[in-house]
């Protein structure tokens, strides 16, 4: 999913002319953003690419808040951002305005719509520029950090950089800002890569995974994207099909709730590092599940919550 993009809809979109309420735009805004994944990055170039060892990834560039793969130009996220928020407007003033084609031209390039792209290309380049401040990529393809003074730069900038762009004036603005960025650092510093909205894939070698990078959860190279492993239950194989392991029925069927795969992730990340500690039991395995969740979801907040959404008040 395009969260960037996802947020920048939200800016742009007036409810009252929709119809829609605010949960259910959400929906459509996710819908479209997915949709228009990666258009931008298509009509830029080559977008971001980054290759170490036998880890290699290759990612959309731009379109992230947070920062895309190691070799996407500042200049390059920055454009592709602008250009991915364009292009989703334009899809969704489209079924707003029910493919009046010169109701989309005067939302696409409405002053407030121009205001939008040029803050997303302020978030996603910077994001972009201070992606690999205080890390170095690993064998297998994970961003590890090497120094906290440089990453606690690189967030510092990335969160007033935000709170500007979104036009910040309260404590409780710039409490939100930082909480929900602290969300998506800590997601990165134990899994080593940002959160991955889609469902995992089945895993080349099968079901259980050895842990890499010390407590990293491997990844699967699909069609040269990184992708996350079905990493929803026990790491084992199980027989049966009530069992909760990862790639059976159960597992499959709670691996298609959007961005739960990545909350086991972060999960399996904290529990490798309980059992090479000698730590793991049913308390530590459940104990450690909310925290996770929250952290998880956080770090997907922190991808599209900072444009919010626009509901004019004075056509209802």
């Amino acid at each position: 999913i395009d969260w960037q993009t996802v947020k920048e809809i939200h800016d742009h979109w007036q409810y009252s002319q929709s119809g829609m309420g605010p949960g259910l735009s959400i929906v459509v805004a996710i819908v479209v953003a997915a949709l228009t994944y990666g258009a931008a990055s298509a009509a830029v170039g080559t977008a971001a690419s980054a290759t170490a060892g036998s880890g290699t990834a290759m990612a959309a560039a731009g379109t992230s808040a947070t920062g895309t793969a190691v070799g996407a130009g500042w200049a390059n996220a920055a454009f592709s951002a602008g250009l991915s928020s364009m292009a989703a407007t334009a899809t969704i003033s489209a079924i707003n305005n029910k493919g009046n084609l010169g109701a989309v031209l005067k939302d696409t390039f409405s002053e407030d719509a121009l205001t939008n792209y040029a803050g997303a290309a302020v978030i996603g380049g910077v994001g972009a520029y201070t992606d690999m401040w205080g890390r170095t990529m690993t064998a297998n393809g994970n961003k590890l950090l090497v120094s906290l003074s440089e990453r606690a730069g690189a967030y510092t900038l990335n969160t007033i950089i935000k709170g500007v762009v979104t036009g910040a004036n309260s404590s409780d603005d710039w409490a939100t800002v930082a909480a929900i960025g602290l969300a998506g650092e800590f997601y990165q510093y134990w899994v080593g890569r940002e959160p991955d909205v889609k469902p995992g894939v089945d895993r080349a070698e099968g079901s259980v995974f050895n842990p890499v990078d010390g407590n990293h959860v491997p990844t699967e190279i699909i069609n040269g994207v990184v992708r996350e492993g079905k990493n929803i239950g026990l790491n084992q194989l199980c027989d049966s099909i009530l069992a909760i392991c990862q790639g059976t029925p159960i597992s499959n069927a709670l691996n298609q709730i959007p961005g739960f795969n990545s909350f086991a992730t972060l999960h399996d990340t904290w529990m490798n590092w309980a059992e090479s500690n000698g730590i793991d039991n049913v308390y530590t395995n459940i104990g450690s599940m909310p925290p996770a969740l929250l952290i998880n979801y956080g770090g997907f907040i922190d991808k599209y919550y900072y444009i919010k959404p626009v509901i004019n008040e004075a056509k209802k």
